[in-house]
C-alpha cells in the first residue's frame, strides 16, 4: 500500500492499513511527517515534541516512511502503479487570496507560509511595523511568540 501524504489523514491511514498486515509505504513532502499539524500550528499550542513522540505510534515494522519527497519529481506518478492500493492523502494547504491591492507585492505573506517558514526554523525577516490581517487562529498565531521580532509593534 502507498500513502502519499504524512499527515493526519495519511499517517492514520498507515496506521490503520499496517496494524492489518499491509506493508505500507508513506510518501512526506516535507522535511518531518505530521502535516499541518507539525507545520503550521504554533509550538505554544502543539509543541513539536509532541508531533514526533505520536509519530512513533505507527506500526513501523510493517511501514516505511520516505520524508523529503515530492511525487511528479522524485518519483513519476506511474510509478505508484506497483502498488494494490494508494491512499492519497495530500492536505488541507490550499489557501485563500487575499484580494487587495498590494497583496502580491514582497514582504506579504500568506498566514501559512509565515507559520510554516517560522516552524521550520526560518522565520522571515519583519520590518518595524508588522500589520496581521484577519481575526482566526492563523492570526491569533502569527504574531505569537515573535513579539521580540517586531519590537512589539505588531498590529493585530
Amino acid at each position: 500500500m502507498a500513502v502519499v501524504g504524512g499527515g493526519p489523514s495519511g499517517l492514520a491511514a498507515a496506521y490503520h492499513l499496517a496494524r492489518l498486515g499491509y506493508g505500507v509505504e508513506i510518501y512526506e513532502a516535507l522535511p518531518e511527517i505530521g502535516g499541518m499539524l507539525r507545520w503550521a500550528i504554533t509550538e505554544y499550542r502543539l509543541p513539536v515534541k509532541c508531533c514526533k513522540e505520536n509519530s512513533r505510534y505507527s506500526p513501523r515494522s510493517m511501514s516505511r516512511c520516505t520524508p523529503a519527497f515530492r511525487l511528479g519529481q522524485d518519483m513519476a506518478w506511474s510509478e505508484l502503479d506497483r502498488f494494490d492500493a494508494v491512499y492519497l492523502a495530500t492536505g488541507a494547504w490550499q489557501q485563500r487570496p487575499l484580494n487587495v491591492p498590494g497583496a502580491d507585492r514582497l514582504g506579504v505573506l500568506t498566514g501559512l507560509d509565515y507559520l510554516y517558514q517560522v516552524r521550520a526554523g526560518r522565520p522571515p525577516a519583519l520590518g518595524a511595523r508588522v500589520a496581521v490581517i484577519g481575526g482566526g487562529n492563523t492570526a491569533i498565531d502569527a504574531p505569537h511568540g515573535q513579539a521580540q521580532r517586531c519590537g512589539g509593534r505588531c498590529l493585530l
